[in-house]
């Protein structure tokens, strides 16, 4: 009998900048433990744990037919539960993108690329943003297993159109 409930998780929730942040913060700690400032230390471990546990995620019930987007921060997790009628097909798109960076004297560069994100469209009108990456062949690789457990179509759109 195939499996009825799957849970993904697709992209961590905080940027990589705050997850620096949380390194910073388990430093602090240990230079507290050290001074044997107990309570300051403990809350400083306690929000770094927060930060690396936080994560995206997509919980799918084939029987009941619901799924609940969410997001997770130290086993907590935080969405609404919604109906769907069917799986439909998972998508890969690109967009363009484009980020423009300032130096001290006021000059700005632009760096552009192309991103590729997958969707899982379930009905007509439902469409959720699982990932997010700047190669196709890595997204692709990182969805497969998605593919695989739901058996159902992927289309490349992220083509150009002649």
């Amino acid at each position: 009998m195939k499996k009825q409930k799957y849970t993904y998780y697709t992209e961590a929730y905080f940027p990589i900048y705050v997850k620096f942040l949380g390194f910073m913060m388990v430093f602090a700690s240990l230079v507290l433990l050290s001074q044997s400032r107990y309570m300051p230390a403990i809350i400083l471990i306690l929000l770094a744990i927060a930060i690396f546990s936080g994560r995206y995620g997509l919980k799918l019930d084939l029987k009941q037919k619901t799924y609940r987007e969410f997001v997770e921060i130290m086993g907590i997790k935080n969405g609404k539960t919604l109906a769907f009628s069917s799986l439909q097909e998972l998508q890969i798109r690109s967009s363009k993108v484009a980020q423009r960076m300032y130096s001290l004297s006021n000059q700005s560069s632009t760096v552009r690329h192309i991103e590729y994100d997958a969707y899982l469209i379930l009905d007509e009108d439902v469409k959720i943003h699982l990932l997010s990456k700047k190669k196709k062949a890595s997204l692709i690789k990182s969805i497969e297993k998605i593919r695989h457990d739901l058996a159902i179509p992927l289309h490349d759109l992220s083509q150009p159109q002649l």
